[in-house]
């Protein structure tokens, strides 16, 4: 079925795949490719993601999924906070000027958001706190940029310099600002699962920006929604939702 699907650039051992990560990338996140296939972005619409399945005899494959994961991130950087809220309901509210904004209006508010925080917020919505503070740190990083050459994660010291790029500008900056931070809060959850799964059959086996997929034994499976995930990540922050599936491409969100 790998063959079908990928022909022979596939790494492909003992019937499982295998794919190289690479976190030296000039933009903060990481690439995740092998043999000429990007594992980040997998067709979701054919079937190409139905041939990947559980390796246990009695598994299933479970995703979490981050909610609204960018915008929690900055937050977390700019002490603002989201609560318990849905992030594009509460920024609805503030865009429409009401309590209750409509479904319409707050997936309005979804890709609205995304055009402020990577186009650069625009003056009519300076008047909404997490844009206006967005809005200061992303200034903030250009300015430390021009004066220093680079600017450095709050997690690592590791650089992003200005020399590796040649159209470079504030909003560029603080897009890969987010997804080297973004990186490397995963990084520090992905540790945290490898040692509470360390004496487990379920393991994590795939990283794709703001989800993780679990190869996990049915046995386990309690363990990794009630033990393993409450304790690497924090939900209150980073709510999730959870998808499984008999093979990738089945993946339905859990109840």
């Amino acid at each position: 079925m790998f063959a079908n699907r990928f022909g022979s650039t596939l790494s492909l051992v003992d019937k499982k795949s295998y794919t190289q990560y690479n976190y030296y990338t000039a933009t903060g996140r990481p690439s995740n490719r092998f043999g000429g296939i990007n594992f980040a972005a997998l067709n979701k619409e054919d079937d190409t993601r139905s041939c990947f399945v559980s390796s246990h005899e009695q598994g299933c494959l479970v995703e979490i999924d981050f909610n609204s994961y960018h915008p929690r991130l900055i937050a977390q950087l700019i002490g603002y906070d989201f609560g318990t809220d849905n992030v594009y309901e509460h920024l609805a509210s503030h865009y429409h000027n009401t309590p209750n904004p409509t479904p319409q209006q707050i997936e309005s508010a979804k890709e609205g958001t995304f055009r402020q925080l990577y186009g650069g917020i625009q003056q009519q919505y300076l008047h909404i706190p997490f844009f206006s503070r967005t809005n200061e740190i992303a200034r903030y990083l250009w300015k430390t940029a021009e004066d220093l050459g680079y600017v450095e994660s709050p997690i690592s010291g590791r650089r992003l310099m200005l020399s590796n790029h040649s159209d470079m500008n504030m909003n560029t900056l603080f897009n890969y600002f987010i997804q080297m931070y973004e990186t490397e809060m995963n990084v520090i959850i992905l540790n945290k699962i490898h040692e509470l799964l360390q004496s487990h059959k379920t393991k994590p086996v795939l990283y794709t920006y703001d989800s993780i997929l679990f190869d996990v034994e049915l046995s386990e499976l309690d363990y990794l929604l009630r033990g393993v995930v409450t304790k690497a990540i924090d939900l209150e922050k980073f709510p999730i939702k959870i998808k499984r599936g008999d093979n990738y491409k089945s993946l339905a969100l859990l109840q």
